[in-house]
């Protein structure tokens, strides 16, 4: 096993692909400096704590502090404040200081790499005056107290007072960087409630998507009426109609300086915490200038390339072919067919709890909070290879032994296996680039793959259960052995096995004697006792190729195949009557337990069936019950 370093990546929802490109940054500078790379990833994080969303946050716990040297934590991507703050105390509790926060609007006491975006967010104020000679223009911004919304709130208020124009409380709006507040605005604007501006500049391209897409669902022209501008230059911005004017920075550098201040914070330096970063303004049709050709081309390939991916997975039958699967083998065979799904992956490797689908009486008898100390690596895929398994590796290593390579750093990213807080284990895919080819396509992939897994457990459990319902209906409730059913089936078994193998069958047909006395004189439950008794009986004479079974009320048989040669029907006899009188000695009672016996043994190549045979041994039973009768009267 590789002894180079590892960071950890702390994110949620790569699909995202403003957080895409930063990781592209993390991971190339992360490379360079030799360490692996650990994403760990939940993808849906909300304010309340849901099964499901306690089962993604799970993977978490993988994270083994002992085999990590940092974490970066991207605290931008959990919107949830309750969740963040969860996250914080867990690594404040386990990570040993060594965090580094990108952005966190309070890093809670750790380090945290804060963007000077007051001057880039001035540049699209700027461009809004000086370019199209606006003056009325409205700031939507993010959460009022967090921290990156007040920076780029300050680049709109310095670019307005540069420009000699007043700075108004009422051309403010707080928002959630999410499409509520956005829509809430462009309808109070097309309802009078807020007066018509010239502009408005948005604080990232989800609230400037949404704003522009409601006022021209409400007759507001954009940008004849009124002009729009987002924030980050997202490929969303590109692909929207009308296009979003926006301002790109650049998100790989983010990620690389990011890495390069947890570096320091290993190697026991300084690290500096503010920077800026290079960046432009992409002019879009929302202010009127148009799309830029350059962005176009450049972006127009991935947008294909995404779009491509999306139908394919969409036009793909990948659910039903793996809850077609006979068994679970067949099933991980089948998630392995379906990885062309995720372009660009180089190595893919799927890790179960040991014992994750292990049937219990009680249901709640599962993992929920970490991972099984070891884990069965059961699937696993590269260019090279692919196969199903059962390889056991330490859930503390984190990484299967086959994603590692001495040669060069590697980055994982690892995603949680659940079916709502049920943890079956944890998904590692390595790509070929560094950052996800299609979060979304992945998303959609590997909630099939859970869906699939919890499928599986649960069929593998009615089968146990549907089993063990099959096996009761073959036993007799009041002794346990077999009852009539149980004794046909597997009658017919030894029948044809003795056949087959040219063996004997010993089949014994026993009558209980004086049931109906026992019941009239002294009750029924002495008589279920009497009967428990003969089928005792039964057993102590029977070995471990006979079967005993009750298949009457007071009828019994057992039913063997074996060489018996040194073994005559009147050992059997000798052995049942012999635990009887010790059973009538002992117990005290004022009845005596007795049976009446007839046996065959003999091989059964002449007979059609173990019906033919059992015959044989009913009247030999019946021969015996009349001799005994004789004798009891005489």
């Amino acid at each position: 096993m590789s002894e180079r370093k590892t960071i950890a990546v702390v994110i949620g929802h790569i699909t995202n692909e403003y957080h895409g490109v930063q990781l592209d940054g993390i991971i190339s500078q992360a490379k360079q400096l030799g360490y692996n790379v650990a994403v760990f990833s939940p993808f849906y994080i909300r304010d309340e704590l849901t099964p499901h969303q306690f089962g993604e946050e799970n993977i978490l716990n993988l994270m083994n502090f002992d085999k990590l040297e940092g974490v970066l934590y991207f605290d931008s991507s959990i919107w949830a404040w309750e969740e963040k703050k969860r996250i914080f105390d867990f690594l404040k509790k386990n990570a040993g200081g060594k965090v580094v926060c990108i952005n966190a609007n309070d890093p809670n006491g750790f380090y945290n790499v804060v963007l000077q975006e007051n001057q880039d967010f001035a540049v699209l104020v700027d461009h809004m005056i000086e370019v199209h000679g606006l003056k009325k223009i409205y700031c939507l911004a993010g959460p009022e107290k967090d921290r990156v919304s007040q920076i780029r709130l300050d680049g709109y208020v310095e670019s307005m007072k540069r420009h000699g124009l007043e700075v108004r409380d009422d051309y403010i709006f707080y928002g959630d960087f999410w499409e509520n507040a956005a829509k809430a605005l462009a309808n109070d604007i097309a309802d009078g409630k807020v007066e018509m501006p010239e502009a408005i500049v948005c604080e990232n391209d989800c609230m400037a998507i949404n704003l522009c897409n409601t006022l021209i669902e409400r007759k507001i022209r954009v940008p004849e009426d009124i002009v729009v501008a987002g924030f980050d230059s997202s490929i969303d911005s590109y692909e929207n109609v009308p296009s979003i004017t926006s301002y790109q920075r650049s998100q790989r550098a983010v990620g690389a300086e990011s890495v390069c201040a947890l570096h320091k914070l290993i190697t026991g330096e300084d690290a500096e915490q503010i920077f800026k970063t290079d960046g432009e303004l992409i002019t879009g049709e929302s202010c009127g200038c148009g799309k830029s050709m350059d962005l176009v081309k450049e972006c127009g390939y991935r947008i294909r390339e995404r779009k491509k991916q999306t139908e394919l997975f969409n036009s793909c039958i990948m659910i039903e072919e793996l809850t077609a699967s006979k068994n679970i083998n067949e099933c991980l065979g089948n998630i392995l067919r379906n990885i062309y799904l995720l372009n660009g992956t180089k190595q893919f490797a799927l890790c179960l709890n040991e014992n994750w689908n292990r049937f219990s009486e009680n249901d709640d008898e599962y993992i929920i909070e970490g991972y099984a100390e070891n884990m069965s690596e059961r699937a696993y895929f590269d260019w090279n290879d692919s196969w199903v398994s059962d390889k056991k590796f330490k859930s503390a290593d984190m990484f299967p032994p086959e994603m590692l390579e001495e040669n060069e750093p590697v980055c994982c990213y690892f995603t949680p296996l659940h079916f709502s807080d049920r943890c079956f284990g944890y998904a590692v895919i390595k790509y070929l680039t560094n950052s996800l080819t299609n979060g979304v396509v992945y998303d959609m992939w590997i909630k099939n793959v859970n869906t699939a897994l919890e499928f599986m457990r649960v069929k593998e459990r009615m089968e146990i259960i549907n089993d063990r319902i099959y096996i009761s209906s073959l036993r007799d409730a009041l002794t346990g052995i077999y009852n009539r059913l149980g004794y046909k089936k597997y009658a017919r078994e030894v029948f044809e096995t003795a056949k087959s193998e040219h063996k004997q069958m010993l089949l014994i047909v026993a009558d209980m004697d004086g049931l109906k006395h026992i019941n009239d004189s002294y009750g029924h439950s002495e008589g279920d006792e009497a009967i428990t008794v003969i089928a005792q009986a039964l057993q102590s004479c029977s070995g471990n190729s006979e079967k005993c079974a009750r298949t009457g009320g007071d009828e019994f048989a057992v039913v063997g195949c074996y060489d018996y040669h040194d073994k005559s029907p009147d050992y059997y006899r000798q052995r049942i009557h012999g635990y009887l009188s010790r059973y009538n000695e002992s117990s005290k009672k004022e009845y005596e337990v007795d049976v009446s016996i007839g046996c065959f043994c003999d091989y059964v190549d002449g007979y059609e069936s173990v019906d033919k045979c059992y015959e044989i041994a009913d009247k030999r039973m019946y021969s015996d019950k009349v001799e005994r009768k004789k004798n009891r009267i005489n």
